[in-house]
């Protein structure tokens, strides 16, 4: 299916991934935990404990319910359908480049 992937330091962008459980762990580095992002069918797919754990800092999603909180390693951005996740569509990558804001440990 098709995601957004944020790394720590980089821009979104779309790849390709496996629609299982162990392939979004992998991406993710660890234990996952989602975070719906409010009216718009996209789940927030992030380390559980990347912030406990010392990962470096990816950035914040300027919507609720995790508006400028920051999230830590890397992450997945994928639509939900029902109780499955399913993949993103074109449009989807530009939302989310309008509400990302990286971090930067220069400022």
């Amino acid at each position: 299916m098709k995601a957004i992937e944020i790394q720590p330091g980089r821009a979104p962008r779309l790849t390709e991934i496996e629609n299982t459980t162990a392939c979004l762990q992998k991406r993710v580095e660890g234990p996952i935990v989602t975070v719906t992002l409010a009216d718009t069918g996209l789940v927030v797919v992030v380390n559980r404990d990347g912030r406990e754990t010392g990962m470096e800092p990816t950035g914040c999603l300027r919507i609720w319910p995790i508006q400028d909180d920051i999230l830590h390693g890397p992450l997945l951005i994928v639509r939900a359908a029902m109780d499955t996740f399913t993949s993103v569509r074109e449009r989807d990558l530009e939302l989310v480049q309008r509400i990302y804001r990286e971090v930067r440990p220069d400022v």
